[in-house]
């Protein structure tokens, strides 16, 4: 299956946004999301609910957020500002921004 990608703005900087059957880490585990903030690329699970695709975009964007502000903060702090976040549904604002049909 071929790769479904789109662009999400955040801070001003257009993301490519690519969505992959099987993500995978660094490390070999399976993956629901990464970013890749010099190239401005974030990439996430294909096959996955719709409510952990919307968990999984507030998190990578809390990342290039983060980046771009220069807050320092540590992947605790990322998971749970991600989890409040996601739960005020900023997960599905966002997904509603990522142009792609029957996601």
């Amino acid at each position: 299956m071929p790769e479904l990608e789109s662009e999400l703005k955040i801070c001003g900087h257009y993301f490519l946004v690519r969505f992959i059957d099987n993500l995978m880490a660094d490390n070999s585990a399976h993956a629901w999301g990464r970013i890749h903030i010099g190239k401005q690329i974030i990439e996430m699970e294909l096959n996955c609910s719709d409510s952990k695709k919307e968990e999984t975009i507030v998190h990578e964007t809390l990342h290039a957020i983060d980046n771009s502000l220069g807050l320092g903060l540590d992947e605790g702090q990322i998971c749970s500002l991600a989890n409040a976040l996601f739960q005020l549904g900023l997960g599905e604002k966002l997904m509603s921004k990522i142009d792609i049909p029957n996601l």
